[in-house]
């Protein structure tokens, strides 16, 4: 780009410093910390102060020879289809189902503070810390269950999801439909289970049976609490950074985070509205990530006012109507 010379410029750059750790499950790492982005991967979150540096260059090259530009910030994840299509409370249950979940995981409670009193845990201590995995069910939509991190707090490994977590786009649907999320059941489960319900000790073989059945989501098909304030982070620092640039250099700026999120709550134009809804909304394509020439067409007109705001410039708008989204 600054080979060519330009005379004006946009720069929408950024989003993929943050995007590739989010459609990855955050499996990605924070380099927050680390200042050598040759050590990043794909999936990493940039370090704020490399972008910050790395951004800067950019724009000084820019308008070395550029008499003006406009420049765009980076959207929320929450705000695109990717990540808001599979609600985290579609475990959708009837009363019978919901009581037989909320039986297996007292179970699962039962065991565990079993195991631990066996470890000299005492017994106080143990139905305290096994208390978590009694996870209660209602008839309609409940939250899935999700793999953490083990950790002496939560030795098992898994939890319900919080409100604000999400899955992603990809996720395998039809394994959610078998048990993915919550408890894949088997025969030998079972059988188990109906040792419990008569009173019975299960063998440690048996026992490790039932807790080997919970099928909490994977790191990969979801963002977690943690993941969700990194990215948050990372995404207000960057967003920072290219507002003070472009104040800085008296260049045009378009707030691409605050009209997507206008898109996300239903934006009207002259003619229709257009939301993040997948397929049906108008504004997202089939990945979920990217924009239809609809919703580019309000990005489009974003950027005209910008110009026209700081270069007194009478550029028209374009009919956003008149740009197609999914067929």
């Amino acid at each position: 780009a600054v080979a060519q010379s330009p005379s004006f410029f946009s720069l929408w750059i950024g989003n993929n410093d943050i995007l590739g750790y989010a459609t990855s499950g955050g499996t990605g790492g924070d380099q927050t910390g680390n200042l050598d982005p040759s050590t990043y991967a794909s999936n990493d979150i940039t370090d704020p102060n490399v972008f910050a540096g790395v951004y800067s260059e950019l724009i000084g090259n820019l308008t070395a020879s550029a008499s003006g530009g406009v420049v765009y910030n980076i959207p929320n994840v929450t705000d695109i289809p990717f990540f808001t299509t599979v609600p985290n409370n579609a475990l959708v249950l009837d009363a019978p189902t919901a009581a037989n979940l909320t039986g297996f995981f007292q179970a699962v409670a039962g065991i565990f503070t079993q195991g631990l009193i066996q470890q000299g845990v005492p017994p106080a201590q143990a139905q305290a810390l096994a208390a978590q995995y009694a996870i209660t069910f209602n008839e309609g939509p409940n939250r899935f269950i999700i793999d953490v991190p083990v950790t002496q707090a939560n030795p098992l490994g898994f939890r319900q999801m919080q409100p604000n977590e999400l899955l992603l786009l990809t996720i395998d649907q039809a394994a959610l439909a078998q048990g993915y999320g919550s408890v894949v059941l088997t025969p030998e489960v079972m059988q188990v289970l109906g040792l419990l319900q008569q009173g019975g000790s299960p063998t440690p073989a048996q026992a490790q049976l039932v807790l080997g059945a919970v099928s909490g989501i994977d790191d990969k098909d979801a963002l977690d609490s943690s993941e969700l304030q990194a990215i948050t982070t990372a995404r207000l620092s960057y967003n920072a950074t290219i507002q003070g640039l472009a104040q800085a250099n008296g260049l045009a700026f378009v707030d691409a985070d605050g009209l997507l999120q206008s898109v996300s709550q239903g934006l009207s134009f002259p003619g229709g509205v257009i939301t993040s809804d997948f397929v049906t909304g108008g504004g997202f394509s089939l990945d979920g990530v990217h924009l239809t020439p609809r919703g580019y067409a309000l990005v489009a007109n974003e950027t005209l006012r910008a110009i026209n705001l700081t270069y007194g410039s009478n550029l028209p708008e374009v009919k956003v109507g008149s740009y197609g989204k999914i067929t």
